[in-house]
């Protein structure tokens, strides 16, 4: 998997020979990668709410419906190195809020149908992949399982950090009662702060029990197994 982002030192919008256009980055040393810079964020001067617009993808970001009463204002300084950004969407390495589009959809339909079929379970067409905050470009082909190694280029003052992921397996085993159950656990979050050279992970776990049992959880035992 490789991934790779366009980062500009600040900049405008201005006007150009063929419309607007953007001013020179100024020089930087250091920026922080957010979504807030990436391309995104929304039209909201009409006085009538409900004429504004924005991007569901980003809604946070800028650059989204310039026109000539936008010179002067933020331009985007993350964006990816092939293609419009108004069409790759917002560019980063960061969570995906899941109430931005494309994930929003596949949380499945809360309607009346629900609330009167379904409720609190969810929805029928509820799918799995919501619950996965990472960019589509960011998830690898197969399950991880320690051991792989990480790279990240100009992110760092030296300008190049190396971590391997470390080899790691838990058991757990959960007690209804005078019942115990074992499962496994599975990494399934990689995080990497190169400011603070920290790398953490998370390992998910899911043990189907009956309804009846669902309130007699008494322990849960956490045991790192061999790799």
């Amino acid at each position: 998997m490789d991934k790779g982002l366009v980062v500009y030192g600040e900049r405008a919008y201005r006007d150009g020979v063929m419309g607007l256009t953007t001013t020179s980055p100024r020089p930087f040393v250091q920026q922080p990668l957010r979504y807030e810079s990436a391309f995104g964020g929304g039209d909201f001067r009409d006085p009538d709410p409900s004429r504004w617009r924005f991007d569901e993808r980003n809604p946070a970001g800028r650059g989204f419906a310039v026109d000539a009463a936008d010179v002067e204002t933020p331009a985007h300084t993350i964006e990816y190195a092939a293609g419009r950004p108004e069409a790759t969407g917002p560019a980063g390495f960061g969570p995906i809020d899941r109430g931005w589009l494309p994930r929003r959809e596949l949380a499945g339909t809360y309607d009346t149908a629900w609330v009167r079929e379904r409720k609190p379970l969810l929805p029928r067409d509820y799918d799995p992949a919501f619950a996965l905050a990472a960019p589509h470009d960011q998830r690898p082909s197969m399950p991880l399982v320690g051991g792989e190694r990480m790279a990240v280029s100009n992110m760092t003052p030296e300008g190049m950090l190396v971590v391997e992921l470390p080899r790691k397996r838990f058991a757990l085993s959960s007690r209804f009662g005078t019942t115990e159950h074992e499962h496994g656990t599975r990494l399934t979050t990689v995080l990497l702060e190169t400011d603070e050279r920290r790398l953490s992970l998370i390992w998910q776990s899911a043990l189907p029990v009956r309804a009846s049992d669902v309130d007699y959880l008494d322990e849960t035992f956490i045991e790192e197994a061999s790799a």
